[in-house]
Formats: structure tokens, C-alpha cells, sequence
């Protein structure tokens, strides 16, 4: 019994150790944010402030995208467990209106492409500006 108990708590000790190393990255990596967020508020010679700091925000969306992700995944691994009940599921799916797909679609598109796009235009943004700084 007392093997199992010791295992448990050098088990549960691992996995805090574990979050608190979690908890200070991202602590630093906030940090680092926030100063780098300050010296591009602060420097007047870059005209790009809207798009790096885009670049540096949170991604309000990587939920969404999760959620797209299995939303789309689902179906597949179902048919993997349980291919009879599984094509019930595929029937199902076949009396949706083409709409509501290209509806669906189009929303899972965005979901996928906004931080992306924003992080492209951040970099060609300070590409060209980064260009013109160097002429003057």
C-alpha cells in the first residue's frame, strides 16, 4: 500500500512541478510582451504600430479553431469506432442544405485564416516601412 501511495504523491508532484514551469513561461513570455508592446508604442519612427501589435495580441480565436477542428473530425473517427452507426451519421449529415455548408464553411474559413492574415501583415507591413527607415 505503501508503494502505490508514494508513487501517487511523486506522480502529483511531477504534475505541479510541471504547471508551475507552465505558469512561469508564460509569465515571461507576457512580459516580454508587454515590453516589446511598450517599445513599439514608443517608437515614433515606425509607422506599423497597428499591425505588430495585432502580431503580439492573444489569439481570441484559437478556441473557435479548436472547436472547428474536431467539429470537422469527429464524423471521421466515429466511422473509425463504429462504422454501422456511422453511416447513419454520414446519411444524416447528406440532408443538410448546401447553404448551411458553404455558410459553415466560409465561418470556419475565417476562423482559420484571421491570425494568420494578421500576422502576414504585420510582416510585410515592417518590411516596407523597415525598407523606407533605412533610406532616411
Amino acid at each position: 500500500m505503501i508503494p502505490v501511495i508514494s508513487a501517487a504523491i511523486n506522480l502529483a508532484t511531477g504534475w505541479l512541478n510541471g504547471r508551475t514551469e507552465i505558469k512561469k513561461a508564460e509569465q515571461k513570455q507576457q512580459a516580454a510582451e508587454a515590453r516589446q508592446k511598450t517599445k513599439l508604442i514608443s517608437d515614433h519612427r515606425q509607422f506599423n504600430h497597428s499591425w505588430e501589435l495585432a502580431a503580439l495580441s492573444a489569439d481570441r480565436l484559437a478556441l473557435l479553431r479548436q472547436f472547428s477542428f474536431w467539429l470537422f473530425t469527429a464524423p471521421i473517427l466515429y466511422t473509425v469506432y463504429d462504422p454501422v452507426e456511422a453511416q447513419r451519421v454520414w446519411q444524416s449529415l447528406d440532408t443538410v442544405p448546401e447553404w448551411i455548408i458553404g455558410v459553415q464553411l466560409a465561418m470556419t474559413g475565417f476562423i482559420w485564416a484571421a491570425k494568420p492574415l494578421s500576422n502576414l501583415g504585420a510582416m510585410v507591413a515592417s518590411r516596407r516601412y523597415g525598407v523606407n527607415e533605412n533610406r532616411d
